[in-house]
């Protein structure tokens, strides 16, 4: 229930009432309302009272709080690191950068990944600086967890459980690993030049 609500009002481009999110979500009124009043404790919904288009007592509109938080995506490896940031819909919030290290050492590349991450957040144009989730992109296999098992590009990175002191730095965040490679294709599926339908080789 809470994912129906919450998808709805993510794909929605104005503030929806209670009404029309039982309509579009087939839920009962009784339980949309309480979906809502949990999504607007948790602050993951705003409401507003609504002018009113005819007599009687105005609506209530709620709508995906977008800026109440801030998602990041690092691609990191051992040469350099990258990342962006973005509103809770994906809305860039503060720019692209790229910097050149050495990072072969787990301890350097976590360093490299807090550093760049703080900076980040600091420059959000978002309501609330506060880290949701962080993606993390390396050359390497990663489990069903989003957590790194292996790689042979940079093997300290395990060593040194750059998962744990990401975890330990940001622990209020959801934090998930992937190969790089996978979510290059991706971002090219969603936002670049492939199309649903064709086949890439990404090299």
């Amino acid at each position: 229930n809470d994912h129906a609500v919450l998808t709805t009002l993510w794909d929605a481009s104005s503030p929806m009432t209670a009404s029309q999110l039982a309509t579009s979500t087939g839920l009962s009124r009784t339980t949309v309302e309480t979906v809502l009043s949990g999504l607007v404790e948790s602050g993951l919904a705003d409401s507003e009272q609504l002018r009113p288009t005819r007599a009687g007592r105005p609506a209530r509109g709620y709508r995906f709080a977008a800026d109440q938080g801030v998602a990041v995506g690092i691609d990191v490896g051992p040469h350099g690191i990258s990342g962006v940031a973005g509103d809770l819909r994906g809305t860039v919030s503060a720019a692209h950068r790229r910097q050149e290290h050495d990072l072969s050492s787990g301890e350097h590349a976590a360093a490299a990944i807090i550093a760049l991450v703080t900076e980040l957040l600091d420059e959000s144009t978002t309501a609330s600086h506060e880290l949701v989730a962080l993606t993390v992109g390396i050359p390497g296999i990663v489990d069903a967890d989003g957590r790194p098992v292996k790689t042979t590009v940079v093997p300290d990175w395990l060593t040194s459980d750059i998962d744990a002191q990401l975890r330990a730095a940001f622990p209020g965040a959801r934090i998930a690993f992937d190969n790089d490679t996978k979510l290059a294709a991706l971002a090219e599926i969603e936002h670049g030049s492939v199309g649903a339908d064709e086949t890439a080789v990404l090299l």
